[in-house]
């Protein structure tokens, strides 16, 4: 039987006040295998999981943003292209999900993302300079549109 472990459960409500929620998600005897995933209830029933970062690699640090039109934005660290995590995200519009995007080719180490009421989505992350192991923070501003 296989043990999973849960962490970084996120959540974020429409405008119809249904809950959206992602969570990271591993296989307790390989924490590569780490994924995001994402479910939301309707008001009736909550919907089908979907795997959203869907690589093997090590998914982490989940954020959910919701805009005035509802459309979902997911964003996640991965380190599916080698050793150093780096920001992705998927946006759910009209019920379909769009591909994955790397947002950044820097290598990322912590994540938080906001929207404002004015449907700017601002991303921030720590960039990690390998050679001197220095961070600084960077903001990003509408990566979607």
């Amino acid at each position: 039987e296989n043990m999973y472990t849960f962490e970084n459960v996120e959540l974020a409500v429409d405008s119809d006040y249904h809950p959206h929620v992602v969570i990271a998600k591993s296989n307790v005897d390989d924490f590569n295998s780490r994924e995001i995933y994402y479910t939301y209830f309707d008001g009736n029933s909550w919907s089908s999981i979907f795997n959203v970062s869907d690589a093997y690699g090590s998914s982490i640090e989940p954020k959910i943003v919701i805009d005035s039109q509802g459309t979902v934005y997911v964003f996640w660290l991965d380190r599916v292209d080698g050793d150093y995590y780096h920001v992705w995200y998927r946006v759910k519009e009209e019920g379909l999900w769009s591909d994955k995007m790397k947002l950044s080719d820097q290598i990322g180490d912590w994540l938080n993302v906001a929207i404002d009421n004015i449907d700017n989505i601002h991303v921030v992350f720590a960039i990690d300079n390998v050679n001197t192991r220095k961070s600084v923070r960077k903001s990003t501003i509408n990566c979607y549109r």
